[in-house]
């Protein structure tokens, strides 16, 4: 899960069904220097943690509508939001609501009333696991040499892509691309030219398409992009641009020498209830005939 970070720290969302407590909380977190979502239900507080937004849930246990045991339980049980920070607060004496809370997945607890000194410093423990755990996911989807996204977060956005896509009836095309005669650059020029040029690859694939198509690094010299709501009418001339582009620029190898360098591509458009893997092994096909077919060039899959 992304977290949205605002001047500083992470975003708070709070769960309250009590009016006058969550107009203390959220004073009381205001004057902390963080700005709170507040809700007043089990179905908004959900909602709003399933948009991603938030890094931190303050919920307290004892709610009108559902228990707040079983409102982390469901948390922490659930994959797209077990990564959340859940701190429990409750009026409750003595440890059996502590045991219980933390049991349930609440990762943090505080009592009623609050300490300010204290809810700053969990808020400030809270911001710290959630920022480890945000360069951790981070670090775990990115390929460490280019700085795009890895295979695996590669396949994960298509997925995504894939349902948005069966959801809406938009279209979505899916390119494979690979450097040309990339074995010759690493055997005539060592390996940290070709890692050079591999990044450059990837540098201009980024700066060159829009902001909502996604470029992946798949392995060795062989990349994947995303593009959404595209048609081969606009997808091929787009591939095509790219491909000048990278052509006609000029890269450099570990001793300065200027190398030029192509890339073949593939293009394969989402057919209805097609996987994944099925539309890159048609993008694959379309790339090993543009290859076959005298390399720097765009061919597209039927």
């Amino acid at each position: 899960m992304d977290v949205t970070w605002v001047d500083g720290g992470t975003e708070l969302l709070v769960y309250e069904s009590s009016v006058a407590q969550r107009r203390i909380l959220s004073s009381i977190l205001s004057d902390a220097d963080y700005r709170p979502t507040l809700v007043s239900s089990s179905e908004e507080a959900l909602r709003e943690i399933e948009t991603g937004r938030y890094g931190v849930f303050i919920s307290n246990l004892e709610h009108a509508d559902v228990p707040g045991l079983e409102l982390f339980w469901n948390l922490k049980a659930n994959p797209n939001t077990k990564s959340i920070y859940t701190i429990a607060i409750t009026a409750s004496e003595g440890n059996r609501a502590l045991i219980a809370a933390l049991d349930s997945g609440a990762d943090d607890f505080l009592r009623k009333p609050f300490d300010m000194a204290e809810l700053k410093a969990r808020l400030r423990v809270a911001t710290r696991s959630v920022q480890m755990q945000q360069d951790l996911s981070r670090l775990a989807l990115t390929d460490a040499l280019t700085g795009i996204a890895n295979r695996r977060a590669f396949l994960d956005q298509l997925n995504r892509e894939i349902a948005c896509s069966e959801r809406t009836g938009r279209a979505l095309s899916v390119a494979m691309v690979d450097i040309d005669h990339f074995k010759r650059v690493n055997d005539t020029y060592g390996h940290g030219t070709g890692d050079k040029v591999i990044r450059k690859t990837a540098d201009r694939m980024v700066n060159h398409l829009r902001a909502n198509d996604r470029v992946g690094r798949l392995g060795g010299e062989e990349f994947g992009i995303i593009l959404p709501d595209t048609m081969p009418d606009d997808a091929m001339p787009a591939l095509n641009r790219l491909r000048e582009d990278i052509g006609a620029s000029s890269m450099r190898t570990e001793t300065d020498e200027a190398l030029q360098v192509t890339v073949s591509m593939g293009l394969a458009v989402h057919r209805g209830m097609e996987t994944a893997d099925a539309v890159l092994s048609r993008a694959d096909e379309a790339l090993y005939e543009a290859k076959e077919t005298g390399r720097n060039r765009v061919c597209l899959a039927f």
